[in-house]
């Protein structure tokens, strides 16, 4: 008999009767999970992963009716719902890829690059050679998709010293100048003299002139005529 598997598992699994069971056994230093163990405490249902990333849900018994009750019994969906969802839950822990970086991958008819185009698939086996997104097409569909992330340099925000930057360009007279130099120029030779007083002293004058004026020339009232 099964052992309770979890919520909406534990009626039909206790229900269910097996007629053969294959013994598992987990390989030494494996990550496997188990998922759900016989009565007996032997492991039924087992989640790990392949060498090269894959996963995989392993059942100790033939999912047909000769091997037992199950896939004639209510037992079979929710089963089902739990090894999917175990298969599917390591699907976000994929190795980060970077360029250089050589996958697996499966049968397909092209692969399109970052840049859009696509080439032919030849092989199980694929370099991924720059960043971003490719995808693995079969019959007009995409059955796969790798991520690349940039190289780690461009991440680095470490200021290159003077020889490494003329290393990196190179037959080419670079002078680097002095930032502290650049920026007095900027904040204090290039802003000149202050115009402040001069303009103000202007202004006051224009206006002591103006008024002069207006007082001089203003014509003076002459008596009405009776």
């Amino acid at each position: 008999r099964m052992a309770a598997g979890g919520p909406g598992l534990d009626d039909a699994l206790g229900a269910a009767r097996l007629r053969v069971v294959y013994p598992m056994e987990r390989a030494r230093g494996s990550e496997d999970t188990v998922l759900l163990r016989l009565r007996t405490g032997e492991a039924w249902a087992i989640a790990g992963r392949v060498a090269d990333g894959g996963r995989y849900v392993a059942l100790a018994s033939p999912l047909v009716p000769e091997a037992g009750t199950i896939p004639t019994s209510a037992a079979m969906l929710p089963l089902l719902d739990r090894a999917i969802s175990a298969w599917a839950a390591g699907s976000g822990s994929e190795p980060a890829r970077r360029p250089g970086d050589v996958v697996a991958i499966p049968e397909a008819d092209s692969i399109a690059g970052p840049g859009g185009g696509a080439e032919p698939a030849s092989g199980t086996l694929y370099r991924l050679r720059e960043p971003g997104i490719y995808r693995v097409r079969r019959g007009g569909e995409t059955v796969a998709a790798f991520a690349v992330n940039p190289w780690p340099e461009e991440s680095e925000l470490d200021r290159v010293g003077d020889a490494a930057l003329a290393d990196r360009l190179p037959g080419r007279d670079v002078r680097v100048a002095d930032a502290g130099r650049w920026v007095d120029a900027l904040y204090d030779r290039r802003l000149g003299r202050e115009a402040t007083l001069p303009l103000v002293a202007a202004l006051v004058a224009l206006l002591v002139v103006e008024s002069l004026v207006a007082a001089t020339g203003r014509p003076g009232r002459r008596p009405s005529p009776r």
